[in-house]
């Protein structure tokens, strides 16, 4: 990549990180401490409906900034379009992330991890003869998300079926205690990445 796609590809993953790290301080750590004492399967419907609505919300006003062409600048031409699918690409593996550590599967974990990590490894080391297009990279990283997730549920580690289960009272209860964990990590993460956030706006 050039240094101005190498700017881009930084800002897109940095604004990704923050969202996603605010769906997943919103009940991984909550479902983790709440399935582990009780083996409750409405704790991950609760889960799966928490994260759901942060994610359709999240992506429907990416996907509106992108329509109405609200870039702050050149560099958020990739990050408004793309990052809604990739929102939606990932939800199902975060949750079977979330659900594999509340059962202690770490095997699984790492499974998880490695099949996306070693494609994409993959996919980067052959860019450097080939010099994909930065919409390319962010297509098939969603893409590689995407089958990742679709693999997770085939193997039933999300308990997407929990859905249907959960009741208000499991919502409230991740909700309480995933709420007073999340300011943390949202001004943790805010620290971190405030330089990158003003390179690309600068």
């Amino acid at each position: 990549l050039t240094p101005g796609e190498l700017g881009t590809w930084i800002l897109y993953l940095a604004v990704w990180t923050f969202l996603d790290m605010l769906r997943s301080g919103l009940v991984h750590t909550a479902l983790v401490r709440f399935y582990a004492s009780s083996q409750d399967s409405r704790y991950t419907g609760a889960a799966w409906a928490i994260s759901g609505a942060f994610t359709i919300m999240v992506s429907a006003l990416l996907g509106a900034a992108g329509v109405l062409g609200l870039e702050l600048s050149e560099e958020w031409r990739l990050v408004l379009p793309q990052l809604p699918w990739l929102m939606l690409a990932t939800w199902p593996y975060s949750v079977a992330l979330w659900q594999r550590q509340a059962e202690n599967r770490f095997d699984h974990i790492l499974r998880l991890r490695l099949g996306f990590t070693l494609p994409f490894l993959v996919f980067v080391a052959i860019g450097f003869w080939h010099h994909w297009s930065l919409e390319s990279i962010a297509w098939v990283q969603t893409i590689l998300y995407v089958l990742v997730s679709v693999g997770g549920v085939g193997a039933g580690w999300t308990h997407w079926q929990a859905l249907r289960m959960f009741r208000m009272q499991q919502v409230r209860e991740l909700w309480s205690f995933g709420r007073s964990t999340i300011g943390t990590l949202l001004c943790t993460n805010l620290l971190k990445s405030s330089d990158t956030f003003l390179l690309g706006y600068y």
